[in-house]
Parts: C-alpha cells; sequence; structure tokens
C-alpha cells in the first residue's frame, strides 16, 4: 500500500524529470471573492485561478508491479463534490518515490467557508477508494470595497 509523503494545493507545481527536483510555486489556502450585496450568488459560481495539487507517494512491499489510481474531490462547505479529478499511476523501476501533479482552472466560490480537498487512493480494479488526506480550503465572501 503506497504511503502519501506530500500534499500540496499550489498556484504552479513543476517537475524536473531529469534530476527529481520538485518546485512548488504560491502555496495557497483559500480564496477571498467580492459580489454585489443585492446579487444572489449562483449555486454553480466560480473564479478563473489556475492551481495544481502535487501529491508524493512512497513505494511500500509488494507495490512494484501494481497500478494504482488517485482521485482529487473539491467539496464545498455544505458538503457536495463540486469538482473531481483523477489519474492512473504507478512506480518507475527503480523509484521509491512518485509524484503526481493535477491540475484545474477554476475555483468555485458560491458558498462561504471551508471547501475540502481531499486525495483519495485505490489499487486499479479496486471498488473502495482511501482516504489519504484532507485539505481545508477556505473561501471568505468580501462586500464591494471591502478591504481584505
Amino acid at each position: 500500500m503506497p504511503r502519501l509523503l506530500i500534499a500540496a494545493p499550489c498556484q504552479k507545481a513543476i517537475l524536473d524529470k531529469d534530476e527529481g527536483l520538485i518546485s512548488l510555486i504560491a502555496i495557497v489556502n483559500g480564496a477571498k471573492v467580492q459580489f454585489a450585496d443585492d446579487q444572489p450568488v449562483a449555486d454553480d459560481a466560480a473564479i478563473a485561478s489556475n492551481w495544481a495539487f502535487l501529491t508524493t507517494w512512497r513505494i511500500e512491499d509488494g507495490d512494484e508491479s501494481k497500478r494504482f489510481e488517485q482521485r482529487l474531490e473539491v467539496i464545498s462547505p455544505s458538503g457536495k463534490v463540486r469538482q473531481t479529478a483523477q489519474m492512473d499511476w504507478q512506480f518507475g523501476a527503480n523509484s521509491k518515490n512518485h509524484n503526481n501533479v493535477l491540475r484545474g482552472n477554476m475555483t468555485f466560490v458560491s458558498e462561504q467557508g471551508t471547501q475540502i480537498i481531499r486525495i483519495s487512493w485505490r489499487e486499479s480494479g479496486q471498488e473502495e477508494w482511501i482516504r489519504a488526506f484532507d485539505y481545508p480550503f477556505e473561501i471568505v465572501h468580501m462586500a464591494p470595497g471591502e478591504e481584505e
């Protein structure tokens, strides 16, 4: 069973495959948005924002030939799954660690409060997802002209 070593949301993640180096640009922890007082906020309100979520996994005995799936879910403060991204992966032949980067280009902001960015994994072909990490991401609604 792989072990999660790093889970980090950021604006940009750069993986140098030749050197095996990772660069994370601007770790993020939330978004502040302004809405007009007299207008209702749409249920699907979102802002354009490029983001990346890096995970680094450590191989454990018996994982060498297995394939895995990773899932990222963005869960609103009310518990609704707003975004999902998924990828397949496996450890390299002589590698003890494996890096994944999932990218997105928008952030849902209709609900103020703590969103959860959830990372789960499973062995390919299995039904059950195993929760590996929950990251709190704050959405703050501000009135027009309100200072941060």
